[in-house]
């Protein structure tokens, strides 16, 4: 879909944000807004999008894009980042708010 979107080859971090190249791919875009998700919401989103939140960026995570152990561990998730400020939606919200633009 984005042939030339580039891609950030990590050296194994949890939290994207702590990868200097993927800090710098995001700061150079001059956007403010991010759309994150992971592999799972209680490791690769939470981490991910407390730091980005902490950065000063507006965090929208998709609640459809990773997986959990269980439930609770996600609902114990997406309290955390909604406590947090995090925009926690559905793939189907994001994808129509994208739309609009």
């Amino acid at each position: 879909m984005h042939p030339k979107a580039p891609f950030i080859k990590r050296g194994g971090e949890v939290n994207a944000w702590d990868n200097k190249d993927f800090r710098d791919a995001v700061r150079t875009t001059g956007k403010k807004q991010v759309i994150v998700a992971g592999i799972v919401t209680d490791g690769c989103t939470v981490l991910s999008a407390l730091s980005l939140v902490q950065a000063g960026y507006t965090v929208f995570a998709n609640a459809d894009a990773a997986g959990c152990q269980s439930t609770r561990v996600a609902q114990d998730a997406n309290a955390r980042m909604l406590g947090a400020g995090v925009h926690v939606l559905s793939g189907f919200v994001i994808a129509g708010g994208l739309l609009r633009d």
